[in-house]
């Protein structure tokens, strides 16, 4: 929103776009999130493991996040690998990437009472316009008298953009998983990663399980977007319960890195069809890893089970 040179309100066509939909990230059920982190982060490792399992009884011990597993050097997805194994870093999605073009999508609607519009017109002129009071009652006058169907058309384009700018780091629940091998394993020809909440409680603690449902969440902008937004970004269709997916949230964070402390990453697990030559890139990282200094990793490998349609893991010694 500006001004013309005659000195009167512009708000463009409908002037929504200023609203970014502003959020906290989603925290985790237990109260005093930020204490509780701060707390943790001064205690050993072995106390720290200890405090998680009796006060923060519902998060796992381990993390895991499958990768594909590539079989040559000039491969792209071997740099994905070094983020993770040499530079500790993890990589946040924009949900423009997501391979579920329904995830993060919601049913819009632009409801409330007339006083309720009213204030929160009011609010968004004053908080975002930057106009001397006597020119927002002006603004106020013609966006209450716009059509409420407009106004849900620009609440949905403001979200869809607010959505993509979201960075996104997905993690999931269970290394045994033969569908999460098969679809993000590369059909067990992967490897999963295993991170360890008690040693970086500071990042992995962000990470919220998601909520499996039949139905859109709905945003109503009218009403309290926070609220809404966590409903939005922590539910996703039931027919991907299998996954057990967990999610650090980070807004504006859409395609960039957030650091972890190397030594989180504890175990990786080889598919049960991953290649040789695959394996031997990345022992490669693993002994490059080594002569950095970094944390050992462990490796395992996961095999069919003799009876069942199931995995074992055992450990590569």
């Amino acid at each position: 929103m500006s001004q013309d040179r005659g000195g009167r309100a512009r708000d463009g066509k409908i002037g929504l776009t200023m609203d970014k939909v502003e959020f906290t990230p989603p925290r985790p059920s237990f109260p005093s999130f930020d204490p509780i982190v701060a707390h943790v982060r001064s205690l050993s490792y072995f106390d720290c493991r200890v405090f998680l399992a009796k006060r923060v009884k519902q998060y796992p011990h381990f993390q895991y996040k499958y990768k594909v597993l590539p079989s040559e050097r000039s491969n792209p997805q071997v740099r994905y690998l070094r983020d993770l194994l040499l530079e500790s870093r993890l990589w946040l999605s924009s949900p423009r990437d997501f391979n579920d073009p329904f995830d993060m999508t919601a049913r819009v609607i632009f409801e409330g009472a007339p006083h309720e519009l009213h204030q929160r017109f009011k609010q968004l002129i004053a908080d975002k316009s930057g106009l001397p009071r006597k020119q927002r009652k002006e603004v106020l006058k013609n966006f209450t008298e716009r059509k409420r169907e407009e106004w849900r058309g620009a609440a949905e384009k403001a979200l869809t953009k607010n959505m993509s700018e979201t960075g996104i780091c997905s993690f999931a629940g269970d290394p045994r998983s033969v569908l999460m091998w098969s679809h993000y394993g590369n059909h067990h020809t992967g490897v999963c990663l295993q991170f360890e909440i008690a040693r970086d409680p500071k990042i992995l603690l962000e990470a919220v399980p998601l909520k499996y449902v039949e139905n859109y969440p709905v945003f109503n902008w009218v009403k309290d977007t926070g609220l809404q937004m966590r409903d939005l970004l922590l539910h996703k269709f039931k027919d991907w319960k299998y996954e057990g997916e967990w999610r650090i949230i980070r807004p504006n964070g859409a395609r960039s890195y957030m650091p972890f402390d190397a030594s989180a990453l504890v175990g990786l697990i080889y598919g049960c069809r991953a290649q040789e030559a695959a394996m031997e890139i990345v022992k490669e990282m693993l002994n490059e890893r080594q002569t950095r200094g970094l944390p050992p990793v462990r490796e395992y490998r996961a095999e069919k089970h003799g009876s069942q349609y199931a995995l074992t893991i055992r450990v590569i010694e």
